[in-house]
């Protein structure tokens, strides 16, 4: 036998993939194998399940140890499904011995199937490089280049001779009036001229001498006068000059020189129009704004520090200010919780980075979906406080949904989609495998064994009763020693059933109460049984094939099996067992929970 592998990639949960091998003629059409060193025929796809990781393993018939009536024969490796439901399927001819990738053996269907003789071509190993042919001749010339960068500026050359004079220009306009020169020198005395007409009286003589104090014009005052002199304090009196003063001061704008053309170049307080770019820069020069509408475009650019844009409370930038966006060298950062509608004050979508959640959709009035994060194991939050409507996904993939908002809240797993019957379509909460798939012969229990059947839990619930199905009676059954019930993953008994010697005596649906109700966490629980007496009924199963064979615990390791049983000598189902000593079983009970 030969190991061939593989991996499938980009799979959210591998183990779901639905994987076989078909022996199939050349052509693609499944076929039927002879192979005489067992001797045996192949007439059965090969099972194979990946691991959570996508790796996979399969061991196989190698193709020259097959004949066919079909002719030459490939192993059809088919590793799920396509969007549209077609298989994708690899072809591979398997080798005679050791373990092969699944991609180093393919091999190419033929078009036809012409019987015994039909060939399949497999690349070989890669030959020997041959020698070098002849030289070609020489091909067309390419296509001109880009044109290069400009190079340096080459040195100055000699100057030229003088050219000839050009014609006179227009005359310029006159330029202003110079400053005034110095002062000449004086001219020579002229001729005395005619005398000239009588000229005003001159000014007042001299004072007269001072004489005693006195009124009158012809009276001075001493220096000491007393009432030349004021002793008291004098009065500040710019105030009355201002405007509402006792003596106001009005200037007008054309009063100032040059005022009025200054203020033509500034933007009034009222507001107006800036048709350049505008800078507003940090006194310390470490950063600015800009608004550019010199560019191709309209700019608002940062330079040096970042901007936040901020809110304040009171209408004159006071009271609370509360940040809502970071504009920086990378991206736009966002504070708080934003919005995001179709108009200035609806909110279709929301990021809430306060609570962690993302609030989408709202497509045709629907509500939104709120995406709360992924979970690091599987199953449904278990601690904190959730909201209805909150969806989370676990490590598997699988999404849950709270329905009933709390500390951890009331979830769900969607029920899957198409025409797949789940549990719960038959009123259970859980079951190892559909029911309908159970084999018409179903299978017998051994005596003094504890049989152990994995059930999943997609959400944390309540476990009431055991079902089984019963084909046949049983008799001789030992009172106090037929017994069901349920196991953690740890291998602690969590419930467990009356005895059910008399129930085991009659076919049909069995649902065996638990002697009291247990509350489980999402994950998986073990249904257990165990018989003692003459004659087992006929329990339900599903494949059957021998000790050797357990198909049902591919890729599982001890502790972890789906179908398993303990040692034997078993009168009771025990507070606590080792599932790690159970050894994996044959036939594949089928079992439910509710």
């Amino acid at each position: 036998m030969t190991t061939v592998t593989g991996k499938l990639i980009g799979f959210a949960a591998p183990q779901r993939a639905e994987m076989r091998a078909t022996l199939v003629d050349v052509t693609g059409a499944p076929a039927v194998g002879y192979v005489a060193s067992g001797p045996g025929e192949v007439v059965r796809p090969v099972a194979i399940t990946p691991d959570a990781d996508g790796d996979w393993t399969v061991t196989l018939t190698p193709s020259a140890d097959i004949e066919s009536d079909a002719g030459d024969t490939l192993w059809a490796i088919q590793e799920g499904r396509a969007k549209d439901g077609t298989p994708i399927i690899s072809y591979v001819a398997v080798p005679a011995t050791g373990t092969w990738w699944v991609g180093d053996i393919r091999a190419d269907l033929g078009d036809t199937q012409t019987g015994d003789s039909t060939v399949v071509y497999l690349p070989g190993p890669q030959g020997p490089e041959g020698p070098a042919g002849p030289a070609g001749t020489d091909g067309a010339t390419g296509p001109a280049g880009p044109t290069g960068e400009t190079g340096p500026q080459g040195l100055k050359g000699d100057t030229g001779d003088t050219g000839p004079q050009g014609p006179q220009g227009m005359t310029g306009l006159q330029g202003l009036p110079g400053e005034t020169g110095p002062e000449g020198p004086a001219g020579p005395t002229g001729p005395k001229g005619d005398t000239g007409d009588t000229g005003l009286q001159g000014p007042t003589g001299p004072q007269p001498p001072l004489g005693a104090a006195g009124t009158g014009p012809t009276v001075a005052l001493v220096s000491d006068d007393p009432t030349t002199t004021n002793p008291r304090t004098p009065t500040a009196h710019a105030a009355s000059h201002a405007e509402g003063g006792s003596d106001p001061v009005t200037v007008t704008q054309g009063q100032v020189t040059g005022l009025t053309d200054a203020l033509e170049e500034r933007l009034p307080l009222d507001g107006g129009i800036i048709t350049g770019n505008l800078t507003v820069r940090r006194a310390d020069g470490l950063g600015g704004y800009r608004l550019r509408t010199t560019g191709g475009e309209l700019d608002l650019e940062i330079a040096g520090k970042d901007v936040y844009i901020s809110h304040w409370a009171g209408a004159d930038f006071e009271g609370e200010q509360k940040n809502l966006m970071r504009l920086g060298h990378g991206n736009p950062h966002f504070i708080g919780r934003s919005t995001f509608g179709a108009a200035t004050h609806d909110a279709i979508h929301a990021l809430d980075a306060t609570t962690g959640v993302a609030e989408l959709g709202a497509r045709n009035s629907l509500a939104r979906v709120r995406v709360s994060g992924r979970r690091a194991t599987a199953g449904p939050p278990t601690t904190e406080a959730w909201d209805e409507g909150d969806t989370v996904q676990d490590v598997t993939g699988v999404w849950w949904l709270c329905t009933a908002g709390g500390t951890p809240g009331t979830w769900t797993s969607p029920t899957p989609a198409g025409g797949a019957w789940t549990p719960a379509d038959q009123g259970l909460t859980s079951w190892s495998m559909d029911p309908a798939s159970c084999t018409g012969t179903g299978t017998t229990l051994s005596a003094g064994f504890i049989y152990a059947v994995k059930l999943l839990l997609r959400q944390p619930t309540t476990l009431n009763r055991v079902h089984a199905v019963l084909g046949t009676a049983g008799s001789g059954l030992t009172a106090g020693q037929c017994l069901a019930g349920y196991y953690d993953t740890a291998g602690t008994r969590i419930g467990i059933t009356a005895d059910q010697a008399t129930v085991w005596t009659s076919a049909g649906n069995k649902a065996m109460s638990l002697t009291a109700p247990v509350a489980v966490p999402a994950g998986s629980v073990y249904a257990a049984f165990l018989l003692n007496g003459t004659t087992s009924p006929q329990f339900a199963a599903g494949s059957t094939h021998g000790a050797t064979f357990t198909p049902g615990n591919a890729a599982l390791s001890a502790g972890s099996y789906r179908f398993c049983r303990s040692a034997a000598g078993q009168t009771s189902l025990p507070t606590t067992v080792s599932l790690a000593a159970f050894t994996p079983d044959a036939n594949n009970l089928w079992a439910g929970a509710s």
